[in-house]
């Protein structure tokens, strides 16, 4: 980061850092629009994955049915004797063309701007999408101070897919209907989302190629192909737009809109008066520099980074787990909704999505994936993480309508695992939970699960026992009658009965009527870290202890011990190969959260803050300009250098930090803490 103002930073690269093209290319950005649209590439706009493109916006209801319908623009400066290009992309065995040479720097504040410099002519280049409308705008300002005649040409590369999907030649054909400074591009299959691409000053003029002349073929996408993927890909170019640069400064626009709401988000934001585009741009920063205002982490020099990463996985009262593949998770929501919503103050946001989940209920489960109305109701944990996150909300808002909303949602989670109504979730005479659900860790290879935790999982059952505290809670702040009370305490006694591994001096992982899994995972943390803890006094310290010593790492905690037969040091390979390493040992960041939490509640002595800051130094540090611009990373290679791997941006890893950073480093307390129970 390069330091602007005190308490300020502005990421940036320049120099070395884009000279060399393989570190170029590793660092990605990505912007969003609130719908779950969003734009994304690297620093030199190079697409390196499938799910790279200019334009990602939902078809359906907001954030679903996600399509890339702009993957870039092809843009260059013609001479009477040159061609400068500006882009640049991979194809088998070359670079071409040679635009990511010409990028003199990058920098994210708040927006992508890319500098160019070329003999006679700068460019600046800014991308940014308004909120809550499914369109990109790219603004082009070019300096031409030897006033040598030249003009603009860019050719937009246009898909209609899935994100998940490759579009090769053949598969798909596309018509347009252009005007002169305007062009609808849609492709011939039913249902197909329009494209509408314009300019305030630039012509459209259609390609005069055949039609089969108009692909650019065999795109690679390096990461997919690291991944196991497919990887090649086609995009169409229907024409271009075209402008007569004059001397001195040239400043221009070009606006693409599609998707839901395409057409009218067109028509809202199309102007070929330059200065309505520089207004919403204007109020794009405003909106995020306002986010950054008054927050706990203002006076950091990456709270503002966070901050607007954050607000990044807000859509449309849901929340996208991870960019760019993830979708709508339940466990992420649950987990995500302090850190991104109220540390933050968007109580209005996590009530949405408090409401939007507790009406996916179904038999007292929550679901775990969903888009539309389709969902996944396989996990033991999502509906206990629902009543941590509702009364999380409440410590903020003292929100006691809402509280009496959604109290019969409430029992009727804890009576379905009482009386055992969900096939494979029952509860013991200990009063213990006992599933052979999914838990977080939950990747198949085929059948087979390959961190197989059937039987009482410790982060189960200390989840059940905050929740049973917090049902408590929640019915004496509303004066309501709670019939399972008593039962946490049995729990709690039971809990430690069962789970406490007096050998290692920390808690076994899964505990069966035949056996107790003895290797050190992550999930006893939760035991320590949660607002009613299942486990407190000496016990809990030699619990942070032993997670502090084995499973501790500068981006976060492993997900199993070293040393253990099943380590994987490196997440990497095929599906398979990464599958096989995902949960064991690969890094999470996401689990430094309930680390710090539980660190300082057995800490106290001075300097305890202090040590804790260090755990997260690494990540909103020298993190934060290695992958993902601005942002952190879903996980990282269990072993050193613990290079960032899956998503460059994931919704929990970024909100346990924020959450750990304001509730415990700064304690910054709940203001209705008091009347709910429990503690940060």
């Amino acid at each position: 980061m390069k330091n602007s103002v005190p308490g300020e930073s502005i990421l940036e690269f320049s120099g070395g850092a884009l000279k060399d093209y393989e570190t170029a290319i590793s660092r990605e950005w990505v912007i969003t629009n609130g719908l779950g649209g969003y734009s994304s590439s690297t620093a030199v706009g190079v697409n390196t994955r499938k799910y790279h493109g200019l334009l990602v916006v939902p078809t359906t209801t907001p954030p679903f049915g996600r399509k890339l319908l702009l993957s870039k623009l092809e843009d260059e400066i013609q001479t009477s004797s040159e061609t400068f290009h500006l882009s640049a992309n991979e194809y088998p065995d070359v670079i071409y063309p040679d635009g990511h040479a010409h990028v003199k720097q990058f920098r994210l504040d708040p927006l992508p701007t890319f500098t160019y410099s070329f003999p006679g002519f700068l460019v600046k280049k800014t991308i940014f999408m308004p909120y809550r409308t499914n369109a990109v705008i790219v603004n082009y300002k070019v300096w031409n101070p030897s006033e040598q005649p030249a003009k603009m040409l860019i050719r937009p590369l246009v898909n209609s897919r899935d994100i998940h999907h490759l579009t090769r030649s053949g598969s798909v054909s596309f018509k347009q209907q252009a005007e002169s400074r305007k062009v609808e591009v849609v492709a011939r299959y039913q249902d197909a989302p329009p494209l509408l691409i314009g300019s305030d000053l630039m012509s459209y003029v259609p390609s005069e190629l055949p039609e089969e002349a108009r692909w650019y073929k065999n795109v690679v996408y390096r990461e997919e192909r690291e991944r196991g993927y497919e990887f090649m890909e086609d995009h169409y170019s229907p024409g271009h737009l075209e402008l007569e640069l004059k001397g001195g400064k040239s400043e221009f626009n070009l606006l693409a809109t599609g998707g839901f709401r395409g057409k009218g988000d067109f028509e809202l934001l199309y102007s070929e008066k330059p200065e309505k585009v520089e207004r919403e741009r204007q109020m794009t920063v405003d909106r995020l520099e306002g986010l950054v205002k008054g927050s706990a982490v203002a006076d950091t020099s990456w709270g503002r980074y966070l901050i607007w990463a954050a607000d990044s996985f807000i859509a449309n009262g849901r929340v996208i787990a991870g960019y760019h593949w993830f979708g709508c998770w339940g466990r992420d929501s649950m987990i995500s909704l302090p850190g991104l919503t109220l540390v933050t103050g968007r109580y209005d946001v996590a009530k949405r999505i408090l409401l939007d989940l507790a009406n996916r209920r179904r038999g007292g489960l929550m679901p775990n994936w969903f888009e539309g109305e389709t969902a996944d109701y396989n996990c033991a944990d999502v509906s206990l993480l629902f009543i941590y996150a509702l009364h999380k909300y409440l410590t903020y808002t003292d929100d006691v309508a809402l509280a009496n909303k959604l109290w019969g949602a409430l029992t009727e989670i804890v009576d379905s695992y009482v009386r055992g109504l969900n096939e494979g979730v029952s509860v013991d005479e200990g009063g213990l939970v006992c599933s052979d659900r999914g838990t977080w860790m939950d990747v198949k290879v085929g059948d087979k699960c390959v961190t197989p935790r059937q039987g009482k999982a410790v982060e189960i059952n200390a989840l059940w026992y905050n929740a049973l505290r917090a049902m408590e809670a929640i019915a004496e702040r509303t004066g309501r009658v709670f019939k399972f009370a008593g039962l946490a305490e049995k729990v709690r006694k039971n809990f430690f009965a069962e789970f406490w591994n007096e050998d290692r001096r920390c808690l076994y992982d899964v505990v069966g009527d035949d056996f107790r899994d003895q290797r050190i995972r992550p999930n006893q943390i939760l035991a320590v870290s949660l607002p009613f803890p299942a486990v407190a006094g000496p016990q809990a310290e030699e619990i942070v202890s032993t997670v502090k010593e084995k499973l501790l790492t500068p981006y976060g905690l492993r997900s199993l011990e070293r040393g253990d037969p099943s380590y994987k040091g490196v997440y990497k390979g095929n599906v398979i190969e990464r599958d096989f390493a995902y949960h064991q040992g690969t890094t999470w960041s996401w689990l430094i959260g309930p680390f710090v939490t539980a660190f300082l509640r057995v800490h106290k002595e001075p300097g305890s803050q202090e040590q804790a800051m260090r755990f997260l130094q690494r990540l909103v540090g020298s993190h934060l300009i290695e992958a993902g611009i601005g942002t952190v990373s879903e996980i990282f290679d269990g072993d050193e250098p613990h290079t960032p791997r899956g998503c460059i941006s994931q919704a929990w890893s970024v909100a346990e930090i924020l959450r750990a950073y304001v509730e415990n480093i700064k304690s910054k307390r709940p203001p209705f803490e008091d009347k709910y129970g429990g503690t940060t």
